[in-house]
């Protein structure tokens, strides 16, 4: 049973004598609150108290906080009897930041990764997927920080909350901030953006970086980010490609270690860029970037093309990948590292603290993790005496929080 704070004891105490001015008053310790109620319970932990009022049959929450199985969405919430008040309390590191938000009367879950990965791989069953958690989807109406959803394919305005706990180094976006015009291109029929600072000039030669899940990123405001951090001087002048995918299911193809795509950035994009922007003639000060899967294929891409990309940045990437889940064991790129020459390349690597949970996809071994994979392939880069400008863990999930916190420090190190 979900243990009930104090708060919310004596909420249901009060609502038991007088309903309405109890619920009022948990709503205004809410708003007080900017949402979950937070306590601290050691130096370094807090106890986290998520409450959503609803009329509704059931609620769940949707938060990487909660270190579910890959396959799974979100967590039931429990309803105080005779109200339309549900909660759930979750222990948490005091310096977390994540996204999280709540799902109506949710869609039913997945009942294996294997199912996960299946629907993900079908662009009519993986769109009637997003469907039904947009329509679904609730913020917490008591929390003003609100972070877009990475993908949707219904409204465009759906959006989660934003938490970051006392001890988190996470910064919301301010509201003002540095121009940030993306140019929009079309390249071999999908889309790209490109960023450059505000009074660059196309000619300028300035470093470049391909961030690949480029309509994920730009709707959740990596490009502010950046260009607030241009501005401050934590990184130089650059110039941002934004690769935008072509569906909602075909990054799972593309970026799936396909010796396809390296070849489409290095010999296709580089030089539809060079017709309209001053690149680097150095690979050093071309990047190669990308989350998750993409994280995955730009490890892949650095390795292929070392030529084109002279230095990656892999942020939650799928290192735990393997093609042949069968007969191929997982971490398939980590070997091919291990086995290739050295490349004259540097990297930097992050994964999210709270990614230390089984992937849980055929063809993984039981204990194999997001951080687990990522500090394989750490180790392996340093054993072949590859230039490792950082690594670091993260404190969130596998969201877009995880993705601002890391970019920046990450280029910083690439391009110093």
């Amino acid at each position: 049973m979900t243990p009930v704070t104090a708060r919310l004891a004596r909420f249901e105490r009060d609502h038991a004598t007088d309903p309405g001015p109890a619920l009022d008053s948990l709503t205004a310790d809410l708003g007080a609150a900017r949402g979950p109620l937070v306590e601290r319970v050691s130096p370094t932990e807090v106890d986290v108290t998520f409450v959503h009022v609803a009329d509704v049959a059931a609620v769940s929450l949707r938060t990487k906080l909660l270190r579910l199985p890959q396959h799974r969405e979100a967590e039931p919430m429990r309803r105080i009897a005779g109200t339309d008040v549900w909660h759930l309390t979750v222990r948490a590191d005091s310096d977390t930041a994540v996204v999280y938000g709540f799902l109506h009367d949710p869609p039913a879950e997945f009942g294996s990764a294997a199912e996960l990965l299946a629907v993900h791989l079908d662009e009519d069953r993986a769109t009637a997927h997003r469907l039904a958690l947009e329509a679904a989807s609730a913020a917490d109406p008591h929390n003003p920080d609100r972070m877009p959803w990475e993908l949707v394919v219904g409204a465009e305005d759906v959006v989660d909350s934003v938490l970051a706990l006392p001890d988190s180094p996470f910064t919301p976006l301010p509201d003002g901030g540095p121009p940030t015009e993306v140019d929009e291109h079309e390249f071999d029929g999908r889309r790209v953006g490109v960023y450059q600072p505000v009074g660059a000039r196309p000619t300028d030669v300035l470093p470049l970086v391909v961030l690949l899940d480029g309509e994920v990123a730009l709707r959740g405001g990596i490009h502010r980010r950046l260009a607030a951090a241009v501005a401050d001087g934590t990184l130089p002048p650059l110039r941002v490609a934004f690769w935008h995918n072509r569906t909602l299911t075909s990054r799972t193809t593309e970026f799936a270690c396909d010796p396809a795509l390296a070849e489409a950035l290095a010999d296709g994009l580089l030089p539809f860029l060079g017709e309209r922007y001053g690149l680097p003639p150095e690979p050093s000060r071309t990047v190669v970037a990308g989350f998750s899967l993409g994280g995955l294929a730009a490890g892949h891409v650095a390795l292929t093309r070392p030529d084109a990309f002279g230095a990656a940045l892999l942020m939650s990437a799928a290192l735990w990948f393997t093609p042949e889940p069968g007969t191929e064991p997982d971490g398939w790129l980590v070997r091919r590292y291990a086995e290739a020459p050295t490349r004259d390349t540097a990297f930097h690597v992050t994964v999210g603290r709270l990614e230390d949970v089984p992937v849980g996809l055929p063809g993984t071994a039981p204990g194999t993790t997001w951080v687990s994979a990522a500090r394989s392939f750490r180790d392996t880069l340093r054993d072949k005496g590859y230039d490792v400008r950082g690594y670091r863990e993260v404190p969130s999930g596998h969201d877009l929080v995880n993705l601002h916190l890391a970019v920046v420090d990450g280029l910083a190190a690439l391009l110093a």
